[in-house]
């Protein structure tokens, strides 16, 4: 299934696949191509999305690979919390401006948007997985995340990518 996840102009895609590159958890996401692409697990059940933005509009465009339709509506809601699409970017910005030193910052980076998490759960790993520093010996920012899902997560087979895809298991604590 393919959908259309509008949002609010001006809204900076580069950046937010930049974002979500270097914090990808590798085996379960991936950033390449302009596109973000990701396996999912709701109830019991996975799938994946891929997601691209539109040419032609204010939109992403989600593609949807899930077997129960009845849980598309909850599958659209996170992808919006991920891409952070019900936020009103004039408003922020409005308010964000009134401080000097935000507003040469806001001026050079329109569009810029906070994105959020699948769900609790990966949040908490990918924040606990971070490396402090990057310099010359510390992990890559995601390696302690995939060490993790290796451990912790569930094989499975999505039909489109590499065979070592895994995926945490849905914990409804985590919504």
């Amino acid at each position: 299934m393919t959908v259309r996840l509008r949002y609010r102009a001006p809204y900076d895609w580069p950046a937010m696949l930049s974002f979500l590159a270097a914090r990808a958890i590798p085996g379960m996401e991936l950033v390449e191509d302009d596109a973000y692409s990701r396996v999912i697990d709701l109830g019991g059940a996975n799938g994946s999305v891929q997601v691209t933005q539109a040419h032609d509009e204010d939109a992403l465009i989600a593609h949807i690979r899930f077997p129960v339709l009845s849980r598309l509506p909850a599958i659209i809601a996170r992808l919006r919390r991920v891409f952070d699409l019900t936020a009103d970017p004039e408003a922020i910005n409005e308010h964000l401006v009134r401080d000097a030193m935000l507003a040469p910052m806001v001026a050079a980076r329109p569009g810029l948007h906070a994105p959020g998490g699948w769900d609790g759960f990966e949040l908490a790993v990918r924040a606990s997985s971070r490396p402090a520093d990057h310099g010359e010996g510390s992990h890559r920012p995601g390696e302690k995340a995939r060490q993790t899902l290796r451990r912790s997560g569930t094989s499975v087979d999505d039909g489109r990518r590499a065979s070592d895809t895994r995926i945490f298991r849905e914990r409804a604590d985590c919504e």
